[in-house]
């Protein structure tokens, strides 16, 4: 027989927030680096280091608004699967209430 599993609803909620606080801290750190970069690539028309600079900019839009997006679902779903193991531990505990039967 295998191990035991046991899942915290509270943890998986506790990891949820962490990403969703993540995912909102690495939006606003990248809205604080996009403006310094461009002003950076429009100080040095012609170069190629502006070339790379834009290059890189767009790069990073993409890769930020991707981890965005998935620490975002992560989030969702660690919340989702939460709220699923609470309502299965209801449902399991209310089958053992003999209250009122």
């Amino acid at each position: 027989m295998g191990e035991e599993l046991r899942v915290d609803p509270a943890v998986l909620s506790a990891a949820a927030g962490a990403c969703q606080r993540f995912g909102e801290a690495t939006a606003r750190q990248w809205r604080r680096v996009e403006p310094e970069t461009v002003d950076a690539a429009r100080a040095l028309p012609g170069w190629r280091t502006a070339r790379a600079l834009q290059d890189t900019l767009g790069a990073w839009e993409d890769d930020m608004t991707r981890l965005v997006a998935h620490l975002q679902r992560l989030g969702t779903a660690l919340e989702e699967c939460a709220a699923d193991y609470r309502r299965a531990d209801a449902a399991s505990a209310g089958h053992f209430d003999i209250r009122g039967r």
